[in-house]
């Protein structure tokens, strides 16, 4: 990486001053830019197995030299989301959209001002080969890609966009006036399990046979597509005791609290948690979303494994903003 500048302000053939700034080297994606850091694909291989492992490297003007450039690697606490290598990028503003070689997605949430680098990545019912950033008219920038699934055993790829408001993936979203239980339009997704919210409910899978599924009743709206779930798996916390660090001890969580905005639906370690109550009218009508601190028991001590998975298996909104722990531990 090199940066290129002038001592006399115009760059002439005479004043012209090229200065390297770094030697990791840039991969295939072209280089997309975040603020004031221009992000780009270091090609890297796992010194311990062999294989490649990319790193994602953020170059910006040092805090103390303005002259000079770091690029330091985005993902260094996040390893293993670069494994197989990175072979598409594109940004949306703070979120940086990156396709690996596996047909994984992997997004990165790079806020400077409020200190947050977080990374995770998306699965789908076949693979990511491509991802784009589209501005619109409007000012919003919409996220595209294109999908390669396996529909009626065949290959077949698709253009697919993003939408925050939909909860299934390669999905379609359909209205009837006076309400219907056969819903056409599902080609795309011939043979396959789909999800499906009606009128704002849940309901059974069913299975797309000849473009259409059939619902047990009539609906009037219905959002219909793959199935995902989103899943939080927390770290083990590292607590220091009175004898040192806890890693490894006997370790209890006997509560745990999730803070959660405009949330239909939660599972914590495989527990449901409750957002219907009991009451006139409350079963003719969608649930409310939630937002709120809900709390779980957990019992029963674990050695070294610690770990929560919190996730939301139905086609509903999540929105996960805290998981808060009681813990016990002993060395016995």
């Amino acid at each position: 990486e090199f940066s290129v500048g002038s001592s006399e302000g115009a760059i002439t053939p005479t004043t012209i001053d090229i200065q390297n700034q770094s030697a990791y080297g840039c991969g295939l994606p072209a280089p997309v830019r975040v603020g004031n850091e221009l992000l780009f694909v270091s090609p890297s291989i796992d010194e311990e197995t062999g294989s490649r492992r990319d790193e994602v490297r953020a170059m910006a003007a040092d805090r103390f030299d303005a002259s000079t450039y770091a690029s330091p690697d985005v993902l260094a606490l996040a390893e293993h989301l670069g494994e197989g290598g990175i072979v598409d990028m594109d940004a949306q503003r703070s979120l940086v959209w990156m396709v690996r070689t596996d047909g994984v997605l992997v997004t990165l949430r790079l806020d400077r001002d409020n200190e947050v680098v977080a990374a995770s990545k998306q699965i789908t019912d076949g693979a990511f080969e491509s991802v784009s950033v589209i501005p619109q008219a409007d000012g919003s920038r919409d996220v595209w890609a294109i999908v390669r699934r396996t529909i009626d055993g065949q290959t077949r790829r698709y253009v697919e966009r993003f939408v925050n408001s939909a909860f299934v993936d390669c999905g379609i979203r359909g209205t009837s006036g006076p309400g219907a239980t056969v819903w056409t339009g599902l080609s795309h997704l011939e043979g396959k399990t789909v999800a499906v919210r009606a009128d704002g409910i849940a309901q059974a899978p069913a299975v797309v046979t000849g473009g259409q599924i059939t619902l047990a009743r009539a609906a009037f709206e219905v959002e219909i597509g793959l199935p995902f779930t989103p899943r939080v798996v927390t770290l083990i916390p590292e607590v220091q005791g009175p004898g040192g660090s806890v890693q490894g001890m006997q370790t209890r969580n006997f509560e745990v609290s999730v803070r959660l905005k405009d949330t239909i639906g939660c599972r914590v370690n495989g527990r449901d948690l409750q957002f219907r109550n009991f009451g006139a009218g409350t079963l003719d009508q969608p649930v409310e979303p939630f937002s709120g601190l809900e709390r779980v028991s957990l019992l029963g001590f674990q050695r070294g494994d610690t770990e929560l998975v919190i996730e939301q298996p139905q086609p509903y909104p999540f929105h996960l903003l805290a998981v808060i722990r009681r813990m016990e531990f002993n060395d016995g």
